[in-house]
Parts: structure tokens; sequence; C-alpha cells
């Protein structure tokens, strides 16, 4: 067993909210994120250090709001394999199409990359059509009087 120390560094996004903290799990699996079964470590604070005990296989560590915005606002970090103690830390960012969700420090891998670029992509697409949805009922309302006036 090893630990993985997680900071939450301090950001006036998502200051007050908890965030979740999960790890890929195929076995005890809870929840899937982004197609991972995972089982949930525990909660994280703003401004805030955690601990948690893992094991020494290789996992994938997500950082999500709630299990309703899982896909859009998480971001991951890949662990390797071994038996020396994980050091993470990052912040919530403001991101209206990702729901400032949090972000890892350093370059994200691969996996991350491709999470992040299609909730940012999938967050976008949602905002536009909640803009188009408002526009079309806005000019609806407008209109009733012109017909039933």
């Amino acid at each position: 067993m090893r630990k993985l120390y997680i900071t939450r560094k301090g950001s006036l996004v998502r200051s007050l909210s908890k965030l979740q903290v999960y790890i890929s799990d195929f076995e005890n699996s809870e929840i899937n994120i982004c197609d991972i079964p995972c089982r949930k470590l525990g909660d994280i604070r703003d401004d805030e250090t955690v601990t948690f005990k893992i094991d020494n296989n290789v996992n994938r560590v997500f950082v999500i709001a709630n299990a309703g915005t899982r896909d859009a606002c998480c971001d991951s970090i890949h662990i390797m394999s071994g038996d020396t103690n994980v050091e993470v830390s990052g912040k919530c960012k403001f991101n209206p199409a990702r729901l400032n969700s949090f972000v890892f420090d350093g370059e994200p891998d691969a996996m991350a990359k491709r999470y992040r670029d299609n909730a940012n992509r999938n967050g976008s697409l949602k905002i536009a059509g909640g803009i188009v949805l408002a526009a079309i009922l806005g000019i609806a309302v407008y209109m009733l009087p012109f017909f039933f006036g």
C-alpha cells in the first residue's frame, strides 16, 4: 500500500463546494466515469490536502463535482505502478463549458487531454443549444400577443 496526497489549491471558482475523488477499480466499482469503472476515495474541499491509501497498481484518479456531471466536470491523472507515495495538486478553473471543473497541475496525459477536449466540445454544444432554445422561446412569447391579441 502507498499513499496518495491530493492538494486542492484555493480558488474563487467553486470555492464553497466539495469535490469527490474517485480511483479506477474494475472489481469494486460504484460508478463509471468516462467509461472507466471507479470507486470513491473521499471528498476534498477548497484549499485542502487529503490523503488516501491506494494499492501499488496502475490507477487513474478522477476529481469530479458530482455523479450527475461526471463526464463533463472531471479531470484525471494517471498513476504508474510502484510503491512510492504520490503527490498531485490542482484547482478549479473558470470554464463554463466544463462547469468550472477541477484541473490537475501539469501537462495532461493523452487520455486526460481527450476527456478535457470532449468535455469542452460537449459543454459548448449544450451552452449553444440552450441559447438557441432560449431565443426561440423568447420570440414565441413575444409573438403570442400578435396571434391571440
